[in-house]
């Protein structure tokens, strides 16, 4: 009989290193994806099934599960401060 708890899908661990965000399945250390970006991430907020990236002058949302981009925008200036979402 499978183990229930081997066999449930779990959301990667994401974090960001330099010039990329990594998502790495909890279960096994293995990579799932890696999305390059431009510059550093500021701030890595959870939005349901996404994440949220907050860089120099722009913002970029990624489906957690596959790297996706589901959303990119932008800015004509720098931000400074993180997005909230509810």
């Amino acid at each position: 009989m499978p183990d229930p708890y081997r066999a449930a899908t779990t959301p990667p661990l994401v974090w960001t290193v330099k010039d990329a965000v990594l998502a790495v399945d909890p279960a096994t250390g293995e990579l799932r994806w890696r999305h390059d970006v431009d510059g550093v991430v500021r701030k890595l907020l959870p939005i349901g099934d996404h994440v949220a990236l907050v860089l120099s002058e722009a913002l970029e949302i990624l489906y957690v599960a596959t790297g996706e981009v589901s959303c990119a925008m932008d800015f004509p200036f720098g931000i400074t401060t993180a997005i909230a979402a509810a």
